[in-house]
């Protein structure tokens, strides 16, 4: 009986979410202007204007949902390598850094 409460609730409120959250989602919403630069525009591109050059485009170039697909991936793979080798790292790889002299009791 807990149990259904808690998904009953669970569901009346992401369903309240998403009702509340509909105006917002069906407006338009007209060009603005950007009130964050990115890096690039605020920092590179002004201090190559003042050093009398003109600002080269970025090597790499992601926009949008690329740029968040990326990091995504990166930092599932990066998690996964961490998790995968934990106690490599962490438990085995700590008595390499060790201060203590061969034979002396561990405290």
């Amino acid at each position: 009986m807990k149990r259904l409460l808690k998904i009953l609730g669970l569901l009346l409120v992401l369903f309240s979410v998403f009702i509340l959250n509909q105006p917002f989602a069906l407006a338009e919403e007209g060009p603005k202007e950007e009130k964050w630069k990115g890096f690039d525009e605020a920092v590179l591109e002004k201090l190559a204007k003042e050093h009398g050059r003109e600002p080269k485009e970025s090597f790499i170039t992601l926009e949008g949902d690329l740029e968040l697909f990326m990091f995504s991936l990166m930092s599932g793979i990066s998690g996964f390598v961490v998790g995968y080798y934990f106690r490599k790292i962490f438990v085995e790889g700590s008595h390499a850094f060790s201060h203590r002299k061969k034979g002396q009791p561990s405290s």
